[in-house]
């Protein structure tokens, strides 16, 4: 089995709604779900050289989550 290294940080985004933020290598990922659901949806990705740093990135995700959790809404909630 192959090993990983890379840290997830979940966020919770209130009424059951997460957010995690992956951090691998030199790539951030935000990623949208609801609590006890099987699917997550990637939100967006962007290199540590454009994301200048975690909090950045984070701060930017969670300015973007209610958008994406529309999406996911309208993919699973339905």
């Amino acid at each position: 089995m192959k090993k990983t290294n890379y840290k997830t940080t979940t966020y919770d985004m209130g009424r059951g709604w997460r957010m995690d933020i992956v951090i691998f290598g030199k790539t951030y990922e935000a990623w949208v779900y609801k609590k006890d659901m099987c699917v997550k949806n990637f939100m967006f990705g962007m290199e540590e050289k454009y994301a200048q740093s975690e909090d950045y990135f984070t701060e930017l995700a969670a300015a973007n989550f209610d958008e994406h959790k529309k999406f996911y809404q309208m993919d699973y909630c339905n």
